[in-house]
């Protein structure tokens, strides 16, 4: 996150430059409570020159912008870790889903093949399930 750093000058240098009210966003008063006589807007690049009483209150409301960017994203992350659940979940009910098709395809076919018959000591074959992404890698469910 780019910290949005504002300097405002009232006076021509050697006066030194303000930081601009973060807090409040008042147009005519700097971060310490300086009133502007005629502001002249410096930009993001810091002055040579800035006031001490801004620079010492800028840590207090840096900690304001990031404890309020934490809970704005603390409850995005929630949400997001909400959704993916969501998403294996469903996933892992379709993979079952699949698997006991396989499973079922399987066995059709092995009683097609064999006409009904069962035959003794023959076991019907059956595709193992690989966890782990390729063959020989992972373990068999």
């Amino acid at each position: 996150m780019q910290l949005p750093y504002y300097y405002v000058q009232d006076a021509p240098p050697p006066a030194p430059a303000h930081h601009w009210d973060y807090r409040l966003d008042r147009a005519d008063q700097a971060l310490c409570g300086h009133s502007y006589d005629e502001p002249l807007y410096q930009g993001h690049d810091r002055p040579k020159d800035v006031c001490d009483r801004c620079e010492k209150l800028l840590p207090a409301w840096l900690t304001d912008l990031w404890e309020q960017w934490a809970d704005e994203h603390e409850h995005a992350d929630a949400a997001v870790d909400q959704k993916a659940e969501r998403q294996i979940r469903g996933l892992q009910n379709e993979l079952a889903s699949a698997y006991e098709k396989i499973k079922q395809l399987q066995d059709d076919a092995w009683s097609r093949a064999h006409k009904g018959k069962r035959v003794k000591g023959v076991r019907t074959p059956r595709v193992s399930i690989v966890s782990g992404g390729l063959p020989g890698h992972g373990k068999k469910r």
